[in-house]
């Protein structure tokens, strides 16, 4: 079977007797008020090594702007095929093993001596996957930084090969709401935590995607490093497209325009040409373009597998000149179309899948292959966001700590902070309605739920 985006993180299997009984090094928190965290590409995915419980075990975690909580996948999840090979019953529900978690590193919950198990069970589903589990608190070391004491979920049982997700997002994304047994109550999660024990001065953080001898990424709580990207920041408003919300929930910020240039694919006329709702996620693993797929294929000369639910192109060669044009107004980035090829199987010689996906919102997201090419900063506490094109060839660091506004960035004219968009509701968080186990393993294409 043709896996579009492939599953996440195929690590050596740790079982619970090789806990590690040393620390590892993680990067800098040097007190200037900024934390570095380095980041690791995989796959379609990037993630961020953290330490976790007595004696500290090393665990790897998807980055996700798009969440807002901390979970770890631990042993014994009944979706994995292996020793126990037979259908089991978990809250009522039978669950037939279907996934392979040899490649998996677990939480092995039960090997430490500091893990406190809360009263409130954990879950969270994106969208064709889901988490159930125990909150808790343990001793955990995020980048250096001592969090010890914050809340994460502890995942018992999942149909996903991941082994955990750190959400950053907005609190109102946490998953402490519409479950039963849910806590109901929001909490400090990450960006919150180091800003209340002082470690940045403001509710913010930026991420590069681009890779340097030292590392595949980085994201950067508290500060901006401006060797990581060229001309100027544009500060953009966060949308808020849920008319139920007095506040944002999610990234999204205005797209006037997008068209393809280069080649036989310049369409010579925008695909889109008015204000549009774009979601920037590091959860996503390719674009979700809604109802554009047909117009996008048709200009990339792309057919779609209905089989395989892909778009499928000829393999681009290394002079390929084609590439996406987003127009924020002001900012203009320019992606090529490599980036949005995936490695798939099943496919003849020549042919390549592409990351790009449809669905029936009108919102589009734009994920890794996009963010590869901007620097972005998230800034949580004035609900905006600023972006610059990515500089693909940094010098030496220079981190300047976000004190109150984003230092140097130009304020980009956009529509009002309220948009209506047909269908968004569905958009604004990973859905929440309490455990219904799938039978089938759930797709990797993206964390979240962006079409019903």
């Amino acid at each position: 079977m043709l896996t579009l985006l492939p599953a996440i993180a195929v690590l050596a299997s740790y079982c619970c007797s090789n806990v590690l009984a040393l620390g590892f090094e993680l990067d800098f928190n040097t007190g200037d008020g900024f934390l570095a965290m380095p980041l690791h590409h995989n796959d379609d995915h990037y993630d961020i090594e953290i330490e976790v419980g007595t004696p500290p075990q090393k665990l790897h975690a998807v980055l996700d702007t798009g969440s807002a909580d901390l979970w770890l996948q631990a042993e014994n999840n009944p979706f994995c095929v292996g020793a126990k090979d037979e259908k089991q019953e978990v809250r009522g529900v039978t669950v037939t093993p279907s996934i392979d978690c040899r490649g998996i590193k677990t939480f092995c919950n039960e090997s430490s001596t500091t893990l406190r198990i809360l009263p409130n069970p954990f879950y969270i589903d994106y969208a064709d996957t889901f988490v159930d589990g125990s909150w808790a608190t343990d001793r955990l070391v995020i980048g250096g930084h001592d969090v010890s004491g914050m809340k994460f979920g502890v995942g018992r049982t999942s149909n996903t090969e991941l082994s955990g997700v750190l959400g950053v997002g907005h609190a109102n994304l946490e998953s402490v709401r519409g479950y039963a047994g849910a806590p109901n109550a929001t909490y400090p999660n990450l960006p919150r935590q180091l800003k209340l024990d002082g470690s940045v001065q403001k509710l913010a953080y930026s991420v590069s995607l681009q890779k340097t001898s030292e590392r595949d990424g980085e994201i950067l709580f508290g500060a901006i490093d401006t060797s990581k990207y060229v001309g100027k920041l544009h500060t953009f408003p966060i949308l808020n497209i849920d008319p139920h919300l007095n506040s944002p929930s999610n990234f999204y910020i205005a797209l006037q325009g997008i068209d393809i240039q280069g080649g036989r694919s310049s369409t010579g006329r925008p695909l889109i040409n008015s204000s549009f709702p774009a979601l920037l996620d590091t959860g996503t693993g390719g674009m979700v373009v809604s109802s554009l797929a047909e117009d996008i294929g048709a200009a990339l000369n792309a057919t779609y597998d209905t089989e395989q639910c892909v778009f499928v192109i000829q393999c681009p060669t290394e002079d390929d000149t084609r590439q996406f044009n987003f127009n924020f107004g002001e900012l203009q980035i320019a992606v090529p179309i490599s980036n949005f090829v995936v490695p798939a199987s099943g496919l003849e010689t020549g042919q390549c899948a592409l990351a790009i996906m449809p669905g029936t919102s009108e919102t589009f997201a734009l994920g890794i292959p996009f963010l590869k090419e901007v620097y972005t900063v998230f800034n949580l506490e004035d609900n905006e966001i600023s972006m610059a094109r990515a500089n693909t060839n940094p010098q030496e660091p220079d981190i300047r700590p976000i004190p109150a506004g984003v230092p140097a960035a130009i304020r980009d004219s956009g529509p009002a902070r309220h948009v209506k968009s047909k269908g968004a509701s569905s958009l604004s968080a990973p859905a929440q309605a309490g455990p219904a186990y799938p039978d089938e393993r759930a797709s990797t294409q993206t964390l979240h739920h962006h079409s019903k």
